[in-house]
Formats: C-alpha cells, structure tokens, sequence
C-alpha cells in the first residue's frame, strides 16, 4: 500500500511540477502584485508543493522496497540525490521566473509612453493679484487684497485687512467682489 501511495504522489508531484513550470513561463500565469516581498513568496509557495509530494513519494517508495528488515538503499545516499533534484527543481525554476519576469518587463518597456510635460494652469478668473477686493466673510463684506490665484482661476487667496485674519484665507470667486 505504501509503494501505490508513493507511486500516486510522484505522479502528483509530477502533474503539479509541469503546471507550475508552464505557469512561470508565461507572464500572465499569475497576477503581479506591485510587492516584490509577495511575488517571491508565491512563487516559493509554488514550488514548494511539488518537492515536497515528490519528497513524500520518493520515501513511500523507498521504504516500502525494505520489507525484509534489510537495507535496499542507504539513507546517505537517497538524502543526497533527492538534496541534488531539488536543487536542480529550483534553479529551473528560478531560471523560469527570471525569464518570464524579463519578458514582461521588456513588454512593459515597448508601451511606455514618457509622460507629457504639464501645461501652465488655465486662469480663468477676472482678478489679478494685488487687486483690492471686498470678500463676504461671515456674513459681511471685508476689504483685502489678492495674494495669489489658485490653478483654475475659481478659488483665490485673500489677505483680509481684519487683524482676526493674520494669514490669506482661500475665497472662491463668487465670494468677493472689486473695491
């Protein structure tokens, strides 16, 4: 029984090793995350599922081979080929994380488009700065003087002659009027 479930497991770790092979390979297999902390993970996460049913397997096998009490491998020797399959199952699959990630990167870099400089803001309003205005402020008209005009023109910034107000204080358009 021991050999059948081994015998399964490789077969598993087989199945499961050529999907994760085939997912790696191609840069859309799995969403990318803007972490590369998180990328890395989930491809160790991947990888780690087929080496470990493969390492299942392979020692279901093995062991079931010694039903008379006798040695049929030694141990030494089995830890140190499955150490060199799953160093080689790792660096083939490093190997095809790099090259998918660097065929997605080179995609990346065919559609960049280098942003387009900002244009000076549209002013659309009737003031300039230094104007003496009067701003409806808390119900009454107050004199001030424009300190600057916001990008877009519909917001200002008023420096009230009322001593209550030591720094400019945005005003929209439609609350201040010309002296």
């Amino acid at each position: 029984m021991k050999r059948i479930i081994g015998v399964v497991l490789l077969i598993l770790a087989a199945l499961v090793a050529v999907n994760v092979a085939r997912k790696l390979s191609q840069p859309d297999g799995f969403p990318e995350t803007r972490s590369s902390a998180y990328n890395a993970g989930h491809t160790a996460g991947m990888v780690t599922v087929p080496v470990v049913l493969g390492i299942a397997g392979l020692w279901l096998v093995l062991t079931s081979l010694n039903r008379d009490g006798g040695s049929v491998f030694s141990v030494k020797k089995v830890l140190q080929g499955l150490g060199a399959i799953v160093a080689l199952l790792v660096v083939a699959v490093v190997a095809l994380y790099l090259y998918g990630a660097h065929r997605a990167r080179m995609r990346r870099a065919e559609t960049f488009h280098p942003p387009v400089p900002a244009s000076s803001p549209v002013t659309a309003s009737p003031y300039n700065i230094g104007d003496k205005v009067q701003a409806n402020w808390g119900g009454k008209w107050t004199s001030g003087k424009i300190t600057t005009i916001n990008p877009g023109g519909f917001s200002l910034m008023v420096q009230l002659d009322d001593p209550r107000f030591p720094q400019p204080i945005v005003l929209a358009t439609n609350q201040i009027r010309s002296e």
